[in-house]
């Protein structure tokens, strides 16, 4: 009656074994599920906000250009060389703020949505 015994402890514990092989992947490939869509979702943003900037820019720049351009000569005594720059740098911060404060505002309208 021993050796049957012995027998079936092997059984038992490449079943064990197996068991919490496969807890430990379950749990590791949900963490990894969440941690991608993280980063897809970050990356996402990034683009829509990279683009978004490069299309303000590319409407912000011929005005500024031509407003400073068509202004006296005089006034260039008073800005900078680098003045376009620093007002185009101005209204991106202020689309940026604003664009971060409706995303959080979203995530937490979607968590109160979610935790309901």
């Amino acid at each position: 009656m021993a050796l049957p015994a012995l027998i079936g402890l092997g059984a038992l514990s490449s079943t064990i074994s197996a068991i919490i092989t496969r807890i430990t992947i379950a749990l590791f490939a949900k963490k990894a599920l969440h941690i991608s869509i993280l980063v897809a979702v970050f990356l996402l943003m990034n683009t829509a906000l990279d683009i978004l900037f490069s299309y303000i820019s590319s409407l912000v720049m011929p005005m500024l250009t031509s407003a400073l351009g068509s202004a006296p000569s005089f006034i260039g005594s008073f800005l900078p060389s680098n003045a376009t720059e620093c007002i185009t740098a101005i209204i991106t911060c202020e689309i940026a703020c604003v664009t971060y404060s409706l995303t959080i505002k979203s995530l937490e309208i979607q968590s109160k949505i979610v935790n309901s």
